[in-house]
């Protein structure tokens, strides 16, 4: 980790069977950017 930088975010969503649609759009907001994100079961197995 690089200082200056988030390790990790921890979003609360009210209706977890939206948390795919969710954490797609976490992504896409960052997507070709320097602090590109990984979500879900990509960010924990790689």
């Amino acid at each position: 980790m690089r200082a200056g930088r988030v390790g990790f975010y921890l979003a609360e969503i009210e209706r977890p069977e939206l948390a795919a649609v969710v954490s797609g759009r976490i992504d896409s907001l960052f997507e070709n950017s320097l602090a590109e994100t990984l979500t879900g079961d990509r960010a924990l197995n790689g």
